[in-house]
């Protein structure tokens, strides 16, 4: 019993002596100033050159999505205004199937006996235009197309539609289709009228060209003005425009010969000495 009692005394003796020591330490480790360590001083200031980074990309990415978001509102706003027109185009497309009508009351299979009520829905598209009804003039066009695969005029009031909008991927694809129906016309008419499909062919092309240029695609617009030229060859509107095409292509060879035949055509032009100044700074 004695000896227990000993050895409880002895332990907690050394467990004091245990508490004082360390009581000691920690009052010298407490007075131990951090930042006077290396170590620890280029932690801190990694820590802060990070913290002080991500505040400077937070703010850059809360400008931009500032400056950024009026546009991508108006663009959100655009294609769902283009995707409720769709909508409700195509519900009217069913409408008039299960009615086997069409404008003016005509069935499907007498649209090639009687044009004119697609006529009557060609003009109003076209007033529609003029009167800035564009999403009646669009609803128009599509409905008539939609009965008359190869009514080239409705392609053409669309397309001149899609222009007015800026909407130029649009217009590219329907201007293109427009091509492919005049040339294939082109192959299956003669006489006055082939002449006349031709110039029409050849207006397309340079409207095809505009858009092009807009859409950056600089050398699909040269070839649709050389297209255009094949069919009215002494076109001033068509030649000054292929000097100027050329020229932001930094093409001089072919900028001089678009310009000789401008100068042919027109002598009179007013931009021939710009053009031959401008093109003589051009390199080879």
């Amino acid at each position: 019993m004695g000896l227990v009692i000993l050895s409880v005394v002895f332990s907690m003796c050394c467990l004091f002596g245990i508490f004082f020591i360390i009581g000691r330490r920690l009052s010298v480790l407490s007075s131990i100033d951090v930042e006077s360590i290396p170590a620890e001083r280029e932690a801190r200031v990694k820590n802060k050159i990070i913290e002080d980074r991500i505040q400077r990309k937070l703010g850059e990415f809360q400008r931009t999505a500032a400056f950024a978001i009026v546009p991508l509102q108006g663009l959100l706003a655009h294609g769902v205004g283009y995707v409720r027109r769709l909508y409700h185009w195509l519900l009217e497309l069913r409408e008039h199937h299960e009615k086997g009508k069409i404008v003016g009351g005509s069935t499907i299979s007498s649209i090639k006996e009687d044009m004119d009520p697609l006529r009557v829905a060609l003009e109003e598209a076209n007033r529609c235009i003029q009167e800035e009804e564009y999403e009646s003039a669009e609803k128009k066009y599509i409905e008539i197309i939609s009965k008359e695969k190869k009514f080239v005029e409705a392609y053409q009031g669309l397309a001149d539609l899609y222009v007015k909008q800026k909407e130029w991927e649009q217009a590219q694809e329907v201007l293109l289709h427009v091509c492919k129906l005049q040339k294939t016309l082109l192959k299956s008419r003669i006489g006055n009228e082939e002449g006349s499909i031709a110039i029409l062919y050849a207006q397309t092309l340079f409207k095809l060209n505009e858009v092009y240029q807009i859409l950056g695609e600089y050398e699909k617009a040269y070839d649709s003005l050389k297209k255009a030229l094949e069919f009215q060859k002494n076109n001033p509107k068509y030649l000054n425009a292929l000097v100027e095409l050329s020229v932001l292509l930094k093409q001089r060879i072919r900028a001089e010969k678009a310009l000789e035949q401008l100068r042919k055509a027109n002598p009179d032009n007013q931009k021939l000495n710009e053009f031959e100044d401008r093109i003589a700074q051009m390199p080879y």
